[in-house]
């Protein structure tokens, strides 16, 4: 039997997993732009689409360029 404690736990660990997730996946995306790697080959060595990544890129410009 479930507990509702034991639903809450559940959702947040997993919101928390994938917030970890896209944590890696964007610090990977900026890593492998600052040594010039095209996006193509990042969206394709992370096997997700090229917006994805494209978005990912963008945020991470328009995050840098507020700290300049």
């Amino acid at each position: 039997m479930t507990t509702l404690s034991d639903a809450i736990f559940e959702k947040a660990f997993e919101e928390g997993y994938a917030e970890g997730i896209n944590i890696c996946r964007e610090k990977y995306i900026r890593r492998m732009l600052m040594k010039g790697q095209s996006i193509e080959f990042i969206a394709d060595d992370l096997e997700e689409d090229i917006e994805t990544v494209r978005k990912v890129a963008g945020k991470i410009s328009s995050d840098s360029e507020m700290y300049r």
